[in-house]
């Protein structure tokens, strides 16, 4: 008989598990609410370079709304996105990025997994490691 056939559905169920969890994990944060956010961009001398208040409807998504109000560049990796220009302000050469700072404290996600809620604080610094 074909013994090889039971493994063949347990690797192709494993497979398809794995698609569905890369894409949940990968599905960017939507807000709960509609709201307000401050979003600031600072340089490495902590300069502040952008203080905005900007608007958001339930459903809405940080990066999309940051990057449809900003001129923003950004490379794609295969770990997500690394952004490397904010308006004017392009990230100097070496070893520096953009650390996403919400509600002062250091991020721990990408800008699209930040689920927006009134009044918080998005914060972007020049840095580097």
């Amino acid at each position: 008989m074909r013994k090889w056939l039971p493994k063949l559905a347990i690797g192709i169920v494993c497979i398809i598990a794995m698609v569905i969890i890369i894409y949940i994990i990968n599905k960017p944060a939507k807000s709960n609410e509609n709201g307000t956010f401050e979003f600031i961009v600072k340089d490495s001398l902590n300069t502040v370079v952008i203080d905005d208040f900007i608007d958001f409807k339930k459903g809405d998504n940080a990066w999309d709304i940051i990057q449809d109000k900003y001129d923003i560049s950004y490379d794609t990796t295969p770990w997500g996105f690394t952004i490397t220009r904010i308006e004017t302000l392009a990230l100097s050469e070496g070893n520096w990025y953009f650390a996403l700072y919400v509600n002062d404290d250091y991020a721990n996600t990408n800008i699209d997994g930040v689920v927006l809620k009134d009044g918080m604080k998005i914060c972007f610094i020049e840095e580097s490691w």
